[in-house]
């Protein structure tokens, strides 16, 4: 069956759902006949684990970052698989074969986040551009200038100015308490007001702050665990992901709903 963890979802231009798992590859799912169906699990690449960590689909293609297997890419016309995996001798291959997130910027390029840091996908060329940090990528998003800021797992915040080709690098300071949360970082979102949330990996969320280039911590806020996988901004809501449950937080009241398995979550 599916695996047990769903790590990622995306919609293709037919309205398929394509679900990324944990432990059994990638599976589909009709959202009108309600079916759900095996594509590529891992008895098919003769493994018992097959860890699909981001997928996105671009231009009838189905890119997946797995784990350990590299970045793969599905041509839904040709039905044909290919895998770029890294090569120690080949500066021009993917980072890493260790692959976490994927990211298709306004202008239509495809950025890797892996174990060694950020890349992007020259189609020209066929492999891959590396860009800094070094470190292992958690979550990339883009501002309304189109540049872009990369979480670390461990190693703090990037912002990347594509057009100068500059990067400003952001780490937490004990002392400073307008400094980034922690240098343990998961995800990264725009709400609709376009505010930047960063959620850490157990140390709750803050919120960027342009005009003073500085961050707004909310570690008074009620939720149920401080381990932040996931920000989905809903209208003037933010949804937001935590190891032990689902919150709902309207942030301009400052009123907040959790949902656990109590309330038919899974776990």
């Amino acid at each position: 069956g599916i695996g047990k963890v769903v790590n990622a979802i995306c919609e293709d231009e037919k309205g398929i759902f394509w679900i990324g798992t944990d432990d059994n590859g990638i599976h589909m799912y009709d959202a009108v006949s309600g079916d759900v169906k095996p594509f590529r699990t891992a008895a098919d690449i003769n493994s018992t684990y097959y860890c699909v960590h981001s997928l996105l689909v671009d231009n009838g293609k189905l890119f997946a970052a797995t784990y350990e297997r590299g970045l793969e890419v599905y041509d839904m016309k040709t039905k044909k698989m290919k895998s770029y995996l890294h090569d120690p001798n080949d500066s021009n291959s993917i980072s890493s074969s260790r692959v976490f997130t994927l990211f298709k910027s306004s202008n239509g390029r495809i950025y890797i986040g892996t174990a060694n840091g950020l890349c992007y996908y020259s189609r020209e060329k066929d492999n891959f551009v590396h860009l800094k940090p070094e470190f292992r990528v958690a979550s990339i998003v883009e501002d309304a200038h189109n540049n872009l800021w990369i979480a670390t797992k461990d190693n703090g915040l990037y912002y990347y100015n594509i057009k100068n080709n500059e990067y400003k690098y952001y780490s937490f300071d004990i002392n400073d308490n307008k400094s980034l949360i922690r240098n343990a970082l998961l995800t990264l979102s725009y709400d609709s007001k376009g505010r930047l949330w960063v959620g850490s990996d157990g140390y709750g969320l803050c919120r960027y702050d342009e005009e003073a280039d500085s961050f707004i911590r909310y570690d008074k806020l009620d939720l149920p665990n401080d381990i932040i996988s996931k920000i989905i901004p809903d209208g003037d809501l933010l949804w937001i992901s935590t190891n032990k449950g689902l919150v709902r937080w309207d942030v301009d009241n400052n009123q907040t709903k959790t949902y656990s398995k109590s309330s038919g979550l899974y776990n």
